[in-house]
């Protein structure tokens, strides 16, 4: 199939987790509008690597149309889930913001948020499982712990009332949505560089925690923060929630978020499947045990380069700033197999 179909070379290098988010970002919109089963998605295996996608009858011009409308969607619909709110605690899809302290309090933030949850299909509530939920069911040494159950990989930092859905997701969704296509497709591909949320300042968090501090294009940002559709929050009773392809903090070890890298053209799914495979963890897990990873437990042993990936990258997370709001930053990512 992909000998008859014409690659898309997107902005990005391999290094930063915002080039990897934004593949899967744009790869879900071009699918939801195409149908499943009809994107391919790939790194070039050279050494200046770069993330492509291609679908039938796809190219530069309709991929910036098909991002363009995904966000208009979702901006422009007043009704929609991303505008919902509950009264006093922000967004209702957000899953680290105030919450209620009373039972009844809670019963009546979660009968709201499960009313708008409801009627959500496909790619909507693929999302809204990978940005988590507040931990209403999570109690630390008798204290509510609700951000327990947020994402690993939404790193919006908290302070001043900011949140991931209002003062990340939506600031994206909005810049996007005013564009016309063309300058749309200029931005996923590289071509410009407009960061309208954080108005191109040094100090830029438009990418949040999915790249380093700086302006990003919003269309690669936006496509970013949707690559969460593809990393489902499994929540835990007695725990903090577990995130998709991540590996928590450790004893002088931060938390890191893994990758694995197609170097053959893989279907979304497949990606998606590599993702939430135990052999991603197990893979990274091994290579702290070995100073000879490659030597040892090379990309040709792996059962996820039999499926196209050829290499496994793990970000380690950057914590810095206050405990009560600290500020979360994937750093350059290093290969393990």
């Amino acid at each position: 199939m992909t000998e008859n179909l014409k690659p898309i070379t997107l902005a990005g290098s391999i290094e930063t987790l915002l080039s990897h988010m934004a593949l899967l970002g744009v790869a879900h919109m071009v699918e939801e509008a195409y149908g499943a089963g009809t994107v391919r998605l790939r790194w070039t295996d050279s050494a200046d690597a770069r993330p492509q996608l291609a679908a039938p009858s796809l190219d530069s011009e309709v991929l910036g149309v098909v991002v363009r409308d995904h966000a208009r969607h979702h901006v422009e619909d007043a009704t929609g889930w991303m505008h919902r709110k509950a009264p006093e605690y922000g967004a209702l899809f957000s899953a680290r913001t105030k919450v209620p302290s009373t039972e009844a309090g809670w019963e009546e933030l979660l009968g709201i948020r499960q009313g708008s949850l409801r009627p959500l299909r496909g790619l909507d509530s693929a999302m809204i499982l990978g940005i988590g939920e507040r931990a209403w069911w999570h109690r630390n040494d008798q204290r509510l712990r609700p951000d327990h159950g947020a994402s690993a990989w939404e790193m919006r930092t908290r302070n001043k009332g900011m949140e991931f859905v209002t003062h990340a997701l939506l600031p994206a969704g909005r810049a996007v949505a005013a564009r016309e296509a063309a300058a749309v497709t200029s931005g996923l591909l590289g071509e410009t560089l407009v960061d309208e949320p954080g108005k191109g300042k040094s100090d830029s968090r438009t990418a949040t925690g999915l790249a380093p501090l700086g302006p990003v294009d919003a269309a690669r940002a936006w496509a970013g923060l949707w690559g969460l559709a593809s990393l489902p929050v499994w929540a835990d009773a007695h725990d903090v929630s577990t995130s998709t392809a991540s590996i928590r903090p450790m004893a002088g070890h931060p938390g890191r978020l893994l990758m694995p890298v197609p170097t053959s053209w893989v279907t979304l799914s497949r990606f998606t499947a590599a993702l939430r495979s135990r052999h991603l963890v197990e893979m990274v897990h091994a290579s702290s045990q070995t100073e000879a990873l490659v030597g040892a437990l090379g990309v040709e042993v792996s059962p996820l380069a039999s499926w196209g990936f050829g290499h496994i990258l793990a970000f380690p997370v950057l914590r810095t700033g206050s405990t009560s709001a600290p500020e979360r930053r994937a750093l350059s990512g290093k290969a393990v197999a």
